[in-house]
């Protein structure tokens, strides 16, 4: 288990080809008027405008919680990853604990209903076992590093993360886990509808618990003390907005000091059973790790017991047969909305690219992304980053101290394209023939555990990635102060390389910029060009930046998603700063790329229209209701609607495109108007 101490700032991102590149032969892309409902005028919701016909007709599948672009471009990445794993499955010259043996078992293994229902909860009889001979906090230790290693969270997490104030080395880290809901706050709000979500949670773990044996009695009672020692995990558990700051996650200490802050655990045998012997830890909150302590201690045996139970086979139940399968769908249905099981082939894919992820992206590679590619993408990051630098140079409220730091940095960026310069090396990890799925699974999951233990005081690799080349999506890592744009988000209508500047630069490069922006939003900021956590800011730029960045949170925070609940402007704050500049660059990168050019309208619209348009539309979403709620209280994205209203309304070039008048719903006044970047 990796903790991500640091949230990379991730999303469905998008990667444009360099329009300098492809102007001999881009053609202006055709406006796409059957999603439009061009009855709404584009200064009063422009988000409908672009998208209100498509969200007036499209049609959720029934094992999906959305569709949106981004999900149309993963689907078709599908395709072409089912068709690799089921050659692979049939592959039987494939060499002995080759990449291409290793995923034809797994997915092999996965495919095979027959066994697991024929063995059903067989496979965690031996981890269940010695559960119930937990007679003493020793034990309780040695079992909870045990689980660690199998995959299972539960109330801490121990990894890997470069030391942020020494970022070339890779030190220990020890965080926050082990609740079933979604977050700390499904458990300590007591409106209506968090009440009845935990009474179906509670009701949820009893009946996992009886598919274990367990009488309906007991399997309620153990149920009730689960829930009861998860609330006290959460009551301990810092806020995800409280996360955000990177100040209050890092809490470097000796194992020593660790020890005397939470001494219910002996720390020194804790970290050698889970394969390192770390010089020092990475706390994320202290206060956490001294609760979950005392708990280990004063909490009795058995409810850990009952809640080890719990964890293992809620990890389990994906792997084994159809009851705890069906059971624990049936509960996150209630979160998500959604109505059936993926097929079990697609289950099977998801299953086997987290678990052999950059051995399946080497073959998606090797199919779906040619050479070429990786140029012209890095090329149009270049334009977007000369944008930027433009953009630091002229700011007004910025002190030239300041921007000496600000410029620094971006000349410092390291950007990714595509796939790693080195595959990770999968030859340790065997899954033998005839494995169950379970089995398959747990293996895995250990061979990714001690691969992180490893990295212990060790130099930070710094060529590794934090996603695979078939993932639909981009990230900023500021600890390596690196963006990062797998291969397959490098697909129409994110990119085209037939198209023009306009659907190029309004779908991909506003994303571009996006991850770009990031290294500059509340968070990025408070890191230098090495990654280092450092206040490089003088006291009067910072006061501005707040200012402008509160006028974005408090804009957000008046967003609704669903019934009562809005987008949570602190949450979102680092995205929305990101969306408001990678709009702000990407618009004008497209104007330096137009010069020259004709500006003719095509399907009626400029290409300053239709870089808009684009950009509306790459974030075109419908989301079920239960979904939009789940994520307004756990996902630091703004929905795809408000990312598009929320950054277009306070951007003057917008209005000048479309005519937009003062008083119109999609123009922020300049009061209220907010601009960083």
């Amino acid at each position: 288990m990796n903790i991500r101490v640091v949230a990379l700032a991730a999303i469905v991102g998008v990667v444009a080809l360099s329009s300098s590149t492809l102007a001999a032969q881009a053609a202006p892309r055709a406006v796409d008027r059957s999603n439009m409902d061009t009855t709404c005028a584009p200064c009063t919701d422009f988000y409908r405008f672009v998208n209100g016909k498509w969200l007036d007709t499209a049609t959720i599948p029934a094992s999906y919680p959305g569709i949106g672009v981004g999900r149309e471009v993963y689907d078709r990445s599908l395709d072409v990853l089912h068709e690799i794993l089921e050659q692979a499955a049939k592959d039987k010259s494939a060499a002995p604990n080759s990449n291409t043996q290793k995923l034809g078992a797994f997915y092999g293994a996965c495919l095979d209903s027959a066994k697991a229902e024929k063995l059903d909860a067989a496979p965690m009889a031996a981890e269940l076992e010695r559960i119930a001979a937990i007679t003493t906090p020793a034990l309780l230790q040695a079992e909870f590093a045990r689980l660690q290693a199998d995959g299972v969270d539960i109330a801490f997490g121990v990894g890997t993360e470069p030391d942020f104030k020494n970022t070339k080395l890779t030190v220990a880290a020890v965080g926050q886990g082990g609740l079933g809901l979604p977050d700390r706050e499904y458990y300590l709000n007591d409106d209506s509808a968090s009440v009845k979500l935990r009474d179906a949670y509670r009701a949820h773990v009893a009946r996992t618990l009886e598919l274990l044996g367990d009488t309906p009695a007991k399997a309620a009672d153990a149920a009730k003390r689960v829930l009861a020692l998860e609330t006290s995990l959460a009551k301990a558990a810092l806020p995800l907005e409280e996360q955000r700051d990177p100040k209050n996650i890092y809490h470097p200490m000796s194992v020593d000091s660790l020890a005397r802050i939470a001494h219910g655990v002996s720390w020194t045998t804790y970290f050698a059973s889970v394969g390192m012997t770390p010089k020092s830890v990475i706390v994320v909150s202290p206060a956490y790790m001294t609760a979950v302590a005392g708990l280990m201690t004063s909490v009795p045996l058995a409810t850990w017991r009952d809640y080890l139970r719990w964890k293992v086979t809620d990890a389990a139940s994906p792997y084994i047969s159809s009851r705890f399968v069906n059971e624990r769908f049936a509960f996150r249905s209630i979160l998500t909305g959604t109505k059936s099981l993926p097929p079990r082939w697609k289950r099977c894919m998801t299953a086997t690219d987290e678990s052999l992820g950059e051995a399946l992206g080497a073959a998606y590679v090797a199919k779906e992304f040619p050479p070429e590619a990786k140029a012209r993408a890095l090329a149009m990051v270049g334009n977007l980053e000369a944008a930027l630098r433009d953009r630091i140079s002229t700011l007004d409220w910025m002190s030239e101290a300041t921007r000496k730091e600000a410029l620094a940095k971006l000349a410092a960026f390291r950007v990714k394209i595509g796939y790693p310069d080195r595959f990770r090396d999968y030859s340790t990890l065997r899954i033998p023939a005839g494995a169950s799925y379970y089995q398959s699974a747990m293996l895995a999951n250990e061979f990714e555990f001690r691969r992180q233990m490893a990295k212990a005081d060790k130099p930070t690799d710094l060529n590794e990635w934090g996603m695979t080349p078939q993932t639909v999506d981009a990230y900023n890592n500021a600890l390596n102060n690196e963006i990062v744009f797998p291969a397959a988000i490098l697909q129409p209508p994110f990119f085209d390389a037939s198209a023009d500047d306009a659907s190029n630069y309004g779908a991909m490069g506003a994303i571009i910029g996006h991850e770009i922006t990031h290294g500059y939003d509340d968070q990025g900021r408070q890191f230098d060009a090495s990654g280092t956590l450092r206040d490089w800011w003088t006291k009067e730029d910072a006061a501005k930046y707040d200012e402008a960045a509160g006028r974005i949170r408090d804009q957000y925070s008046a967003y609704i998603v669903a019934d009562t609940f809005h987008v949570n402007g602190k949450l979102t704050l680092g995205e929305n700063i990101a969306d408001f500049g990678g709009l702000k660059i990407a618009y004008a990168a497209f104007e330096k790329a137009m010069t020259g050019k004709s500006r003719a309208p095509v399907d009626g619209f400029t290409p300053e229209q239709r870089f808009f348009i684009a950009y509306a539309n790459a974030w075109r979403t419908k989301i079920r209701p239960e979904a939009m709620i789940l994520q307004s209280r756990t996902d630091p994205h703004s929905p795809g609607e408000w990312r598009v209203i929320g950054a277009i309304s306070n951007l003057p070039e917008f209005a000048q495109a479309f005519g937009c008048k003062a008083g119109d719903k999609m123009v922020r006044g300049e009061a209220v108007r907010a601009t960083i970047w």
